[in-house]
């Protein structure tokens, strides 16, 4: 009796059946090794037709130059979009020939078929957005504009998230960011209603301004030791921060970075306020606790005069 040979591509080991054994032979490349062949291993997957069920597509390929048309990335898209199913696309191990990952915000083909993104491994950084000027208007698009169905992403060697790369980017809801983040720009998460991490990465060292405003279901209860500085609003309207404390590190904080929290709130500073914007605390009427040395070195604490008079 012949062997039948089943072959699974997720996680694509082959598996022999004989009426007397089973043999696994592991380590087989789950990885697609041509963009051309991802459109027939698309057409082959029952899954897809919602972004509740999508299909792994983990490719290992070049991009090229993603802004450029032809380039790998382009032609990616293409085949995304014409296949009509939605995937959570691992480019980990795919090549391109920059460091700083940039999807070009241009092109809408196939984007919102994509549900989550691994960025290359090679990838330091996510480009910025673009503000053009129209008629005398100011113009905003995000780097990762129309990713409408875009829940997560992830890159594990990313330092840097470039100024509006995720602003108003409504279904994102990573569980966290990267880990080797150092930077995180300006707008960069404005807006994303459903962003709800509870930690940030330990060797943050700056966020810019408005990077997390507006984002209702943060869930943050302290900042990394080691981060220095905090743009202008940069928390404003983040209803669900219930208590935050600021480590002693951070030296540079921008204007009404806490605008728009209320009495239910805390904010607990450990270091000194000194070099902080005159107008930090404007419009904010959270509970402020500062957490001072004494001159014998011991902790000590004290309520905000303005806290202690409402």
């Amino acid at each position: 009796m012949q062997p039948r040979r089943f072959f699974c591509f997720m996680p694509l080991i082959a598996v022999m059946l004989t009426a007397g054994f089973i043999l696994i032979l592991a380590g087989c490349s789950s990885s697609i090794m041509s963009i051309e062949d991802v459109g027939p291993y698309l057409a082959a997957h029952s899954g897809g037709a919602t972004a509740l069920k999508p299909i792994n597509l983990t490719l290992q390929a070049d991009l090229g130059t993603m802004t450029e048309a032809e380039s790998g990335w382009y032609n990616l898209l293409e085949i995304i979009e014409n296949e009509g199913k939605f995937v959570t696309l691992d480019l980990s191990a795919c090549t391109m020939n920059d460091t700083e990952f940039n999807p070009d915000y241009s092109i809408e083909t196939g984007k919102d078929f994509i549900v989550s993104i691994t960025l290359p491994d090679m990838a330091a950084s996510i480009a910025d957005g673009t503000l053009n000027n129209t008629d005398g208007a100011a113009r905003l698009t995000a780097t990762f504009a129309h990713f409408e169905n875009l829940k997560s992403f992830s890159g594990i060697e990313l330092t840097s998230i470039g100024n509006w790369a995720f602003i108003v980017n409504l279904n994102l809801a990573p569980t966290e960011l990267p880990e080797g983040l150092v930077y995180i720009g300006s707008h960069t998460f404005d807006s994303c209603i459903n962003l709800a991490i509870t930690r940030l990465p330990a060797g943050l060292t700056s966020i810019g301004s408005h990077a997390f405003w507006r984002c209702t279901k943060l869930a943050l209860t302290e900042l990394p030791e080691g981060l220095v500085s905090i743009g202008d609003q940069a928390f404003a309207h983040c209803a669900g921060i219930k208590s935050l404390a600021i480590p002693a590190s951070v030296k540079e904080v921008g204007s009404r970075v806490f605008e728009n929290w209320n009495s239910t709130q805390t904010i607990i500073i450990k270091g000194s306020t000194s070099g902080w914007d005159s107008n930090w605390q404007q419009n904010c009427y959270a509970r402020i606790i500062y957490l001072e040395r004494d001159t014998e070195g011991e902790s000590e604490e004290e309520e905000s005069e303005q806290d202690q008079s409402e």
